[in-house]
C-alpha cells in the first residue's frame, strides 16, 4: 500500500535488504517486462535492487567496491554505455551527491527512449509538511549525510533538464531504525525529440 510502514535498523537494510523492496517491485511491475535488464546505479551489493531475484541481467555501477551478491555483476560506465537496460535504479542516492544535475545527466546518458529509470529519495517532512522556502529554511536541521531536499517541483525540474520526463510518482511512509519518515518513488523516461531538435 502507498502508506506501508516498517522497522529495522539502517544496517540491517543495506545488509539483509530493505523491508518494502516488494512493494517497490509492485510500484514498478507496469513499467518494465518480467524479466527486465536493470542497472543499479549506485547499488552497493544490489540486496536492494528491484528484481534481483527475476532480472535477466542484474548489474551494479558502484564506487563502494564490496562485493555483489550472487547473480549480480559489477559493471564500470563503459559498460554501461554499450548495454541497454529496461530499469536503471537510482535509490538513496541522489540526496548525498554534491551535483545531482550531473548525476542525473550521466544516467540519462546511459538511458534509450525504452529504459524505465526509477529514482528513490527522501521527502523530507521539512519539504513535504512547510509550503513556504522561508520557513523551510528556519526549520532545516543539519543532516550530516543528506545535502539535498527535492520538492515535486525541484525533482520535475531537474528531471526536464537533463531531457527526462515524470512518469508516476508517489510519496509513501516507510520506518527504519525506529524512525517513521516519508521516500518519493518516482518512474521516469526520456523525453520524446521534438521537431526542433
Amino acid at each position: 500500500s502507498e502508506n506501508e510502514s516498517f522497522d529495522l535498523p539502517p544496517d540491517a537494510i543495506l545488509l539483509d535488504g530493505s523491508p518494502y523492496l516488494r512493494t517497490v517491485e509492485a510500484f514498478l511491475a507496469s513499467h518494465v517486462p518480467v524479466r527486465p535488464r536493470v542497472l543499479d546505479w549506485g547499488g552497493d551489493s544490489g540486496v536492494n535492487t528491484p528484481f534481483r531475484e527475476t532480472a535477466a541481467v542484474h548489474h551494479i555501477y558502484d564506487i563502494s567496491g564490496r562485493p555483489v551478491i550472487d547473480g549480480a555483476v559489477t559493471v564500470g560506465l563503459a559498460d554501461i554505455r554499450g548495454d541497454d537496460y529496461d530499469l536503471i535504479v537510482f535509490a538513496n542516492v541522489l540526496e548525498h551527491v554534491s551535483n545531482p544535475r550531473e548525476a542525473m545527466a550521466e544516467i540519462a546518458a546511459a538511458m534509450t527512449p525504452s529504459t524505465a529509470l526509477y529514482v528513490e529519495v527522501p521527502h523530507e517532512d521539512v519539504v513535504r509538511l512547510i509550503e513556504t522556502p522561508a520557513e523551510r529554511l528556519a526549520r532545516k536541521k543539519h543532516w550530516h549525510e543528506h545535502i539535498n531536499f527535492f520538492t515535486t517541483q525541484a525533482l520535475d525540474a531537474l528531471f526536464a533538464d537533463v531531457g527526462l520526463r515524470t512518469v508516476e510518482r508517489i510519496s509513501h511512509q516507510v520506518s527504519a531504525g525506529g524512525k517513521d519518515s516519508h521516500v518519493f518513488s518516482i518512474v521516469a523516461r526520456k523525453r520524446a525529440a521534438t521537431a526542433e531538435g
